[in-house]
């Protein structure tokens, strides 16, 4: 009997999925048509016990201005999502199909334009219930009485982890890009699914859940110089940084509701395995403890290294992968503190203080060998000079040195129709910092304002003083 590879069938999937990919755009679009002008989440219903429709969505409009080299970037988009339930007999009862798509026109100074339409999600979901129950939905549910499970295959979104910055336990989106300047929900829906097979099991007080994907993954360096849109390996030019992987993991949830916590265990199968724990604890009605920790086998980038070359009589510089795995712990030590509302907060606001140390970035020692490759003397003698691609390579990746403080205070609402909060980033190490202010106003019900200002500074090989500058980011959204 002839063996069939488990990627083989991953490769029949996404071809089955081009087939259908705009003949469902087509669908979508008739279908946002024929809900058009009724408010988001409003069903179209063709009867009991048949399929509906909902159908919501955005629009906007994006400019950036970087204020150093006078770097311009426009954008327009617009995210559609829609869901189609099919055989309805209950709530929880009924399968889905779930599409998202998002068409971009880009324009940058000094780059050509770029126009694409991106399928974040398409996949089926399909419920195995095992008794009364009162779930909603896999999105979203009430306390059950009976344990509830859903397998969905397609393009899914898979996002993990409970801390406010960065995420090491978020395996499934590490290193796609992603824009600073928009809100922390604009950039979970902006967000391109992985093509994957899951199951997950839901209880009164507990989550079980498995996927198996076939993950796009790409080479640190490259992310970081990637473009702002991650697309399906379109790009040629970062083509052989790109491969698909088939990864794996397991999730197993918990909350005590005795000790008021919630507890996430992880097992990640990929280019870096991985195991990762999560808390979160109330301590009182206004504090929030948390801390999020994921221990990887394997570096996630080159290590520097330097050596004698005889032939030059000089030092010569080299990146080198990790030939012996270790283990990386990465992690995220948090307080979130709740303000009340008063004359001055109309609604309150919100404080968190995180402190993150991620062994995988470099350290003082391999920092400096990177810094002197790129063209200072070293004491014992030189460095060569085709090392110095290297490393500004190394340098240009994310979380560069290995501690971080990091502090923002939010939700502030000093009028009826306007938020703002402040984002301030301290590298431990170097020193450099990352400063952002974000007001956004409510226009109506359905449009929304927001200007973002940021401010890096450091010295020009640190973590953000290499890209030391002010950039000013607006943008404009209408829901429908």
């Amino acid at each position: 009997m002839p063996r069939i590879e488990f990627r083989c069938l991953f490769r029949l999937y996404q071809s089955v999925l081009s087939i259908v990919h705009w003949f469902t755009i087509l669908l979508l679009l008739m279908a946002v048509t024929r809900v058009s002008g009724e408010p988001i989440n409003k069903r179209a219903t063709s009867g009991l016990n048949a399929h509906q429709v909902n159908s919501q969505g955005y629009w906007s409009a994006r400019h950036q201005r970087n204020f150093k080299g006078v770097i311009n970037y426009n954008s327009l988009m617009a995210l559609v999502r829609a869901q189609w339930f099919f055989n309805q007999k209950t709530d929880s009862n009924q399968d889905q199909l779930v599409v998202q798509f998002r068409p971009v026109i880009d324009n940058e100074s000094r780059k050509k334009n770029y126009l694409g339409i991106f399928v974040d999600e398409m996949y089926w979901e399909h419920p195995i219930c095992f008794g009364s129950t009162g779930f909603l939905g896999s999105q979203g549910f009430l306390k059950n009485q009976q344990p509830l499970a859903f397998v969905t295959l397609g393009r899914q979104k898979h996002s993990y982890g409970v801390a406010m910055g960065r995420n090491p336990s978020d395996f499934f989106n590490q290193y796609k890009p992603r824009h600073r300047g928009l809100s922390d929900e604009d950039r979970r829906n902006e967000q391109l699914g992985d093509d994957s097979v899951g199951w997950m099991l839901l209880g009164d007080s507990y989550t079980l859940e498995a996927v198996v994907a076939d993950q796009i993954t790409q080479s640190p360096v490259y992310a970081l110089q990637a473009h702002r849109h991650l697309s399906d390996s379109k790009d040629q030019k970062g083509a052989k940084n790109q491969q698909q992987t088939t990864t794996a993991l397991l999730r197993w949830q918990q909350y005590w509701d005795t000790w008021m916590m919630d507890t996430e265990l992880l097992a990640y199968y990929g280019p870096e395995p991985a195991l990762a724990v999560n808390f979160t604890r109330l301590m009182g009605d206004s504090t929030l403890v948390y801390t999020e920790m994921a221990v990887r086998l394997g570096r996630d980038r080159p290590t520097p290294k330097r050596a004698w070359n005889a032939v030059s009589g000089n030092y010569q510089f080299m990146a080198e992968p990790d030939r012996q795995p270790k283990l990386y712990p990465d992690g995220v030590i948090g307080i979130q503190y709740s303000f009340e509302p008063n004359e001055l907060l109309l609604k309150g606001a919100t404080l968190n203080v995180e402190y993150w140390y991620n062994t995988q970035g470099f350290s003082v020692q391999e920092y400096q060998d990177i810094v002197d490759s790129l063209g200072n003397k070293g004491r014992e003698g030189s460095y060569v000079d085709h090392s110095s691609k290297s490393a500004r390579a190394l340098l240009g990746m994310s979380d560069l040195r290995q501690q971080t403080l990091f502090v923002r205070l939010g939700d502030l609402a000093l009028f009826p129709q306007m938020d703002a909060d402040f984002v301030w980033i301290n590298d431990l190490n170097d020193s450099s910092q990352l400063i952002s202010s974000r007001i956004h106003f409510d226009l109506n019900d359905n449009s929304r304002i927001r200007f973002v200002y940021e401010k890096t500074l450091g010295n020009p090989l640190s973590q953000y003083g290499r890209k030391a500058e002010q950039s000013f980011f607006v943008s404009f959204k209408r829901f429908f």
